[in-house]
């Protein structure tokens, strides 16, 4: 029942996210989603920190876009500054949005990651289009109204589950590894 909303990885921020581990899984091109994972919600400010870990994704040959359900204006501001290619009113967790990023950046889904702070458009959307799906903690304690009011006291109640399911996947596959 939970197998749509568990991600493949979690993690604290992008920042700790290990590049040659997703490579080695076939993996060569990122979709992020901007508010509280890139950005704090609403801002169009970026961490020199997570500006230049973005240089770091080009220094290794990772492609990255940014996938978003906010407005072009602000997604463009963002990405122009990360120097990326952006999908804007993505309507995540459908599967539209998803797959002009996935033309956009002319790769298949299983060479594709998303990379979220949200089960219920992130995690989800990737899950249903069969990419890699990474879940990070939200930059921010701010949400926009629906998301804090719906998603997040949603997520709280199936977390749980999911945190069980992502160690059970995780046991499973090390031991696969072996």
């Amino acid at each position: 029942m939970f197998n749509k909303l568990t991600p493949n990885l979690m993690t604290k921020s992008i920042l700790t996210i290990s590049i040659a581990d997703l490579q080695a899984r076939g993996i060569r091109c990122l979709l992020f989603d901007m508010d509280n994972t890139i950005t704090y919600w609403r801002s169009e400010e970026i961490d020199e920190e997570i500006i230049d870990w973005f240089a770091h994704l080009s220094d290794l040959g990772m492609r990255a876009c940014v996938l978003s359900n906010s407005r072009i204006d602000r997604v463009g501001k963002v990405s122009q500054k990360l120097n990326l290619p952006c999908v804007a009113s993505s309507k995540k967790p459908f599967s539209g949005g998803f797959r002009r990023a996935l033309n956009l950046m002319n790769v298949k889904k299983e060479e594709t990651a998303i990379i979220g702070d949200q089960l219920f458009t992130d995690v989800l959307g990737g899950n249903r289009m069969g990419l890699y799906t990474i879940l990070v903690e939200p930059r921010g304690k701010i949400d926009h109204i629906g998301t804090k009011l719906f998603y997040r006291k949603a997520e709280r109640l199936v977390m749980p589950y999911v945190r069980k399911n992502v160690q059970k996947n995780s046991l499973e596959q090390n031991r696969s590894e072996i």
